[in-house]
């Protein structure tokens, strides 16, 4: 699971350079294994030898255009042109994909946005140095050499199509009614990447052709290699083989798209009977600054939205804590929207009737934080936990997977963001947590949210006849947030021990070495028995399993919608003294998990987390079986929300399989 995390945040932490890429015709001087290079004809190529998968590679076509620059007679068909380049190439008359499946690689793919556009082939054995050139030669004909036949236009049309009317469920509808509203009638608004039918059905091949002669061109694409590979080898076919692909001397220039700011709040209303119940969402739009110069500051950025998001997230937790059926579910994040813009999203579910008071009361928590910033203590606790997360890079360094690399460098070629060896993200971490004060989170929020231009309001749901809020109720909403004096809310200290009573240990009876994995085992005098061993993996790390026999078989009929509930509301309302207002911020500031599962025929406990916090890891357990909370008001909270769900659900052809099927495969209980 660390790992899995790991790999996730080290994708966004893209630092430090290959600057020499910049230099036409050079490549860089390697380091560590990494080249990267320019083409005399424009041709960006990024190389890297990465051991952690042994016998691997991925190779990967990054393309910095996508749907936005399709003329109208185009729009689809640089999604559609995705699709042709698994057929037919120079080097591979008789289909890519074909020729892929015959050598065992299945793990081929393509995305298309609107700015850009990226091929893999993924999990590729690099034991074969023949496999490892074709799969080079397929990238070579992705640049500039498909052939286009008029067969395979004509089946991939029908394919297209398909997809195209498997899009169109509620949330893709629901997207096409506001679309010009969030991004206020630019062309982002108008180049959704699946296309406008009637083009797709009537399109030639002239149309396809004309969008990949004039943007499939070597100054606009990357070529990445990395995994198991020979870099040196790698690099020497591509500057030979790739050499030859003509440049784009006379070629348009690429285009950048904006969007025009709003001074007025904009509104829509979507009402679908498939969506999923009531819901109303906040976006301001936020212009992306300029890209950090240096992979300090690229990483000190990432931080300071990270803090934010998870402060803000404790903040709204409370929201939940109350009794007062109020909001159901509630958001609020700073993140990308797109290539060169950010946004504040917030997001709330209401129970039905509740639309003005959870408006209110989501607004004033934003408007203190807008207001005053956060705590200190918010802070502190936020720090500890980048720290924690500096230790992880540190222990998965040398576990990073090719595909991390493939991302940086893709990242680094369509926005400028510098890379940086896994190897340094700790060190580099620690060094701008060092430097880092409240203020300057607090200070980065009021640059941007001081200001209340470029906001949208959008309100959908499933009830035709439901009285929806205006955008008039919305601001009504928000300015009587904003006429209070705000308060900051007052925060319990979590280094105090969760237990205030003696502990009686249970003596061990019996202990024995198991002969199979070199582990100890130890019977206690109340007969729980516990099996100990040491690993190397997860250094730093503790997991921990348990069980015992007899789980939701042993449960009667007309208790088994009890037994069910017992999983979601485990710690949900906190544990003896702890309630769920203390227990969210104390779980969001310990690299601690533990879960507590019901199976058919037995129960199940699992858990990790960092060595230096067992002590609180095993206070939480032992409460969460001898103490647990299971207050009314969480209880009533979870009744809601499934008798919500069912109320505001849509029935459609998906969901009535599923449900005859769960019919027949399970007995009904009262």
């Amino acid at each position: 699971m660390e790992r899995a995390r790991t790999r996730l945040r080290t994708a966004l932490f893209c630092l430090a350079a290959c600057m020499a890429a910049a230099v036409p015709g050079r490549a860089a001087a390697p380091a560590d294994g990494m080249r990267c290079g320019k083409l005399d004809n424009g041709l960006t190529y990024y190389i890297r030898h990465v051991d952690t998968q042994p016998g691997m590679a991925g190779f990967y076509l990054v393309q910095n255009v996508g749907s936005l620059m399709e003329e109208d007679n185009q729009k689809g068909l640089a999604h559609f042109l995705e699709h042709m380049a698994f057929n037919a190439s120079q080097h591979f008359p008789g289909r890519i994909d074909r020729f892929l499946q015959e050598h065992g690689l299945v793990h081929y793919n393509a995305y298309t946005a609107q700015d850009e556009t990226v091929y893999t082939i993924d999990e590729v054995p690099t034991g074969d140095p023949s496999l490892v050139d074709s799969c080079l030669l397929v990238l070579r004909d992705w640049c500039h050499f498909l052939t286009l036949p008029e067969t395979g236009i004509e089946k991939e049309r029908g394919i297209v199509l398909e997809e195209w009317r498997m899009r169109r469920d509620a949330v893709a509808r629901a997207r096409e009614r506001i679309v010009g509203v969030l991004y206020n009638d630019s062309r982002y608004s108008t180049r959704e990447t699946i296309g406008d039918r009637k083009v797709l059905e009537t399109f030639g091949r002239s149309e396809l052709a004309a969008y990949y002669d004039r943007w499939y061109r070597p100054d606009l694409q990357a070529v990445v290699a990395v995994g198991d590979i020979d870099a040196g080898r790698v690099e020497e076919f591509i500057r030979s083989r790739f050499a030859d692909i003509p440049s784009a001397a006379d070629a348009p220039q690429r285009p950048v798209y904006t969007i025009a700011p709003r001074r007025e709040p904009a509104y829509a209303k979507v009402v679908d009977r498939e969506l999923d119940g009531m819901a109303m969402e906040f976006t301001q739009r936020i212009p992306r600054p300029a890209p950090a110069a240096t992979a300090e500051e690229v990483l000190r950025r990432i931080v300071i939205r990270d803090c934010f998001n998870r402060m803000l997230e404790t903040r709204l937790a409370a929201l939940s804590v109350d009794d007062d059926r109020t909001i159901y579910g509630a958001s609020i994040e700073y993140g990308p929207l797109l290539r060169n813009y950010d946004a504040l999203t917030m997001s709330i579910r209401p129970y039905p009737g509740r639309d003005f008071k959870a408006l209110y009361e989501v607004f004033r928590i934003w408007e203190t934080v807008r207001r005053l910033g956060f705590t200190p203590r918010e802070f502190e606790l936020q720090m500890r936990q980048q720290l924690r997360q500096a230790e992880a890079f540190d222990r998965n360094a040398g576990l990073i997977g090719y595909e991390v690399y493939a991302t940086l460098y893709q990242t680094h070629f369509l926005q400028g963001i510098p890379v940086v060896e896994p190897a340094e993200r700790g060190a580099l971490l620690r060094k701008v947590l060092a430097g880092l004060t409240l203020a300057d989170v607090n200070d980065w929020m009021t640059g941007w949210a001081s200001s209340d231009d470029n906001r949208v309001f959008v309100v959908s749901g499933n009830d035709p006849d439901y009285d929806y809020p205006t955008l008039e109720t919305i601001l009504g909403a928000e300015a009587e947030a904003r006429e209070e004096e705000p308060e900051q809310p007052a925060f319990a200290n979590d280094a105090v021990s969760l237990i205030d009573f003696p502990l009686e240990p249970a003596a061990v009876v019996r202990e024995r070495r198991l002969p199979v994995g070199d582990a100890v085992e130890w019977t206690f005098a109340n007969g729980a028995r516990a099996v100990f061993k040491n690993t190397d993996s997860g250094a730093g790390r503790f997991r921990l399993m348990a069980f015992s026999e007899g789980g939701l078989s042993l449960v009667a009929d007309e208790d088994l919608p009890s037994a069910r509930a017992i999983e979601p509301l485990a710690f949900a309302s906190g544990v003896y003294r702890t309630d769920r207002s203390a227990m969210i911020p104390l779980m969001q500031n310990h690299d601690i998990e533990i879960v507590f599962r019901l199976q058919e025929r037995r129960e199940i406990i699992s858990g990790e987390a960092l060595s230096s916090e067992a002590d609180r890891f095993f206070e939480l357990l032992h409460l969460g079986l001898t103490h647990p909370r299971f207050d009314e008001s969480e209880f009533a909270r979870y009744t809601n929300g499934l008798l919500l769900t069912l109320a505001t659900r849509q029935s459609n052809d998906m969901d009535r399989v599923a449900d005859t099927l769960r019919m027949l495969l399970t007995k009904p209980s009262l």
